[in-house]
């Protein structure tokens, strides 16, 4: 990690922070996923600029809104968003998209980096 990245994480930590403090155990509630994913984008773009040949792709969707406490999904988004950015061998896209198909919603993050090792993936989700 270089010496300019830690500013730039410990910015995206603070911001996540700060949107967090907002609300303290919150219940689950009727959310907007696209507004969501979009926050979670701010929140990451320090993070984001520091990379400048990492590509961006946002793919939003009319999607219904979803029962979960804000603060969490975001949280979620960013965790994804900023392990994509370093995944990436300094350049490549990362694509944010959300959809809406037979009553289920989602948001994926992908990047077009090397992928997990095959070792990783096995132990990915312990």
């Amino acid at each position: 990690m270089s010496i300019l990245s830690r500013p730039l994480i410990a910015d995206t930590v603070a911001r996540l922070r700060s949107f967090s403090r907002q609300e303290p155990d919150r219940p689950a509630e009727p959310t907007n996923l696209d507004q969501m994913a979009e926050l979670a984008l701010q929140i990451c773009l320090p993070r984001l600029r520091e990379h400048n040949r990492i590509t961006l792709r946002r793919e939003p969707s009319v999607t219904p809104p979803v029962l979960v406490r804000p603060s969490e999904l975001v949280n979620a988004i960013v965790n994804l968003v900023v392990n994509a950015i370093e995944a990436l061998p300094g350049h490549g896209t990362i694509t944010l998209r959300s959809s809406s198909a037979n009553g289920q919603v989602a948001v994926e993050v992908a990047d077009d980096g090397p992928g997990m090792p095959a070792d990783v993936q096995k132990r990915v989700l312990e």
